[in-house]
């Protein structure tokens, strides 16, 4: 039974020429969702609309640039790192590929404009589960926050380039693509649905569909992206140490992008996004940048239980949590596990903490 899957009036438009909105073609153009044909013809539609789509988003992407260009000026000046990132040589991006949609593929697509963006909220949880990993701790609140406070560095939506929609020689902008799952009802997790009766030694009712070479595959079109996007951090904080958090936040976005990739499908080489001027994060480290005292800072630290031919070690409370360290010049006078004493920091990084006696 076919099932119509839009307006009758609607149902001539997906080969009408001037199409100028991809996201309204994916959302509300197929015609029949039972026919075989309805999905390609319906993503080569939006994906010729990204083309008359062009003059109109370019005009709110210059629009967005001056907005921010605007904020860097007094008298509130705020910091912006703005930097390009594209899909390297035959790598392409699915963002949203599990949204709501009429077909079984989805993907983000800006509300207004119809093209693609990456949302800010996915930039930001790459960067943060990308900075755990590589073992940066300090940096956690200062970036992202906590639950105490906010963090100083906001992530926009990244927007694509204009050029990228109109570049078709360098197939960037909304690109065709297929997947073809080999084992559907294994993924499915379906079970057999035996008539009468099973065959002795082989499956039963109610077991689980295997996959076998045997099976169908099925292919299933959707679209992917290619190009160049726009991104955008800014930080409230205007002083040297936000201007070091946006460096670092840039820098943490671009290894992350470049290293892991975002979107879907990413095991598969989808997602990965650079630079040729990205750098890896600088090993430099300020204390001061993330609220920590710098060495020569007197502190109140606590005395941690001895071990017999090992130094003493304390424990101080800052703005990331406790951190415990070694005191590397002799042991204290009448030192004694839980005492409460002024220590001072002779060495500190985003892990460890040294501590000394005072003159």
């Amino acid at each position: 039974m076919n099932v119509t899957a839009c307006r009758h009036r609607l149902q001539n438009l997906v080969g009408y020429p001037r199409l100028a909105h991809p996201g309204l073609v994916l959302q509300r153009l197929l015609q029949d969702q039972a026919d075989p044909k309805a999905a390609p013809a319906l993503l080569r539609a939006a994906r010729g609309a990204q083309t008359h789509a062009h003059a109109v988003y370019r005009a709110a992407f210059n629009r967005r640039k001056d907005y921010f260009e605007a904020l860097k000026q007094p008298p509130n000046p705020i910091a912006v790192a703005d930097f390009p990132l594209g899909t390297p040589q035959g790598g392409r991006l699915i963002i949203g590929l599990g949204n709501e949609s009429p077909l079984e593929t989805g993907l983000s697509l800006h509300h207004t404009y119809g093209v693609p963006v990456i949302p800010g909220s996915a930039i930001k949880g790459l960067a943060a589960h990308f900075l755990l990993t590589i073992g940066r701790p300090s940096l956690q609140s200062v970036i992202f926050g906590d639950t105490e406070d906010a963090g100083y560095v906001t992530f926009h939506d990244a927007w694509l380039e204009p050029d990228s929609l109109t570049r078709k020689d360098q197939d960037e902008g909304l690109q065709l693509d297929v997947m073809t799952p080999h084992h559907s009802k294994y993924y499915e997790r379906k079970r057999y649905q035996i008539q009468g009766q099973a065959v002795a030694g082989g499956p039963q009712n109610g077991d689980p569909i295997p996959p076998t070479d045997f099976d169908n595959p099925i292919p299933i079109p959707f679209l992917s992206v290619r190009g160049i996007f726009r991104f955008v951090l800014t930080c409230a904080d205007t002083s040297q140490n936000g201007a070091q958090w946006l460096k670092w936040t840039k820098q943490l976005v671009c290894e992350a992008l470049a290293q892991w990739g975002i979107g879907g499908k990413t095991s598969s080489g989808y997602g990965r996004l650079v630079s040729l001027g990205s750098a890896p994060i600088s090993s430099s480290f300020s204390p001061e940048a993330v609220g920590l005292p710098p060495p020569g800072t007197v502190v109140v630290a606590t005395l941690l239980k001895h071990k017999h031919g090992q130094p003493w070690r304390a424990s101080t409370a800052l703005r990331t949590g406790d951190r415990s360290g070694p005191i590397v010049n002799g042991d204290p006078p009448s030192a004694a596990e839980g005492n409460v004493i002024k220590l001072v920091v002779d060495y500190i990084d985003d892990k460890a903490i040294k501590f000394r006696f005072s003159p």
